[in-house]
């Protein structure tokens, strides 16, 4: 049975790092089972799901500290469970376009919080020339949700933040980029 081990790092933006740390998780002998990465800023971030037997996992744990020093990087890591298969509950991907302000994100999730949904993947960018907030979200929601409900409560709650766009999209049940659409 394989185990499994999250590991996030980060640090400055430069060619090749994101190599050189999936090279030294392959020469452990671990497999990457899901991945992102986002530059932040001038940083780069990694987020990983690895697996792997209990002593390729365990070597990585011990070497890491010292090949992140190396490449430049803070890393974490914790022991994980591959995640079980969801039940069969809906999910969509909703997507706004708004005047940028402080506090939007955390209305967002607020807003997701309060409709009991869950927050699969998130991602925000700034367009700073026009000042405006492009956000996705993919949610799950409970399983007996009515999907144009939904789709009718997300179009409300960016009409309030006065979004220039708003999208409700029901998606299959599969992770995917909040923003794609």
């Amino acid at each position: 049975m394989p185990h499994h081990l999250v590991v996030t790092a980060m640090g400055r933006d430069r060619p090749a790092v994101a190599h050189a740390l999936i090279a030294f998780i392959s020469q452990c002998g671990c497999n990457i089972v899901d991945s992102q990465l986002a530059i932040l800023g001038q940083e780069f971030t990694l987020s990983l799901l690895l697996s792997g037997d209990w002593n390729a996992l365990a070597r990585l744990e011990s070497s890491l500290p010292d090949e992140a020093h190396k490449l430049e990087l803070i890393t974490l890591s914790k022991r994980t469970q591959q995640a079980a298969p969801a039940p069969d509950r809906p999910s969509a991907t909703a997507v706004l376009l708004v005047p940028d302000r402080p506090g939007l994100i955390s209305q967002l999730t607020d807003f997701i919080r309060q409709q009991g949904w869950d927050i699969q993947a998130l991602q925000s960018v700034t367009l700073s020339e026009q000042q405006l907030l492009r956000a996705g979200v993919v949610i799950r929601l409970p399983a007996q949700s009515d999907l144009i409900q939904a789709a009718h409560a997300f179009k409300a709650f960016a009409q309030s933040l006065g979004a220039l766009q708003a999208h409700f999209t029901p998606t299959p049940n599969q992770e995917e980029s909040p923003c794609q659409s």
